[in-house]
């Protein structure tokens, strides 16, 4: 099975990915991605804040990006109507 390394990128800045995932094909990486983009802004949010501007590169063990997947589509968000209009 094909290993994939996700390198995260945030206000932080970079955290590189030295171990990787196993995963079947791009499609199960990419869900992998989204799980990890999802708990991680679940912890942000339990600190109370939300920052959607990261991102995840997903690469091959040959060091090839296979894609990004960023933050702000891992979620759905859902604003009051008064807040739409400011």
């Amino acid at each position: 099975m094909p290993r994939f390394y996700f390198d995260l990128y945030n206000g932080l800045g970079l955290t590189k990915d030295e171990e990787g995932q196993a995963a079947p094909d791009e499609g199960a990486a990419r869900d992998l991605a989204i799980e990890s983009i999802r708990s991680l802004l679940g912890d942000e949010v339990q600190g109370g804040e939300l920052d959607l501007r990261g991102r995840v590169e997903i690469k091959r063990d040959t060091g090839e990006v296979v894609m990004q997947v960023r933050f702000d589509e891992a979620v759905s968000v859902r604003l009051p109507e008064e807040s739409r209009h400011h």
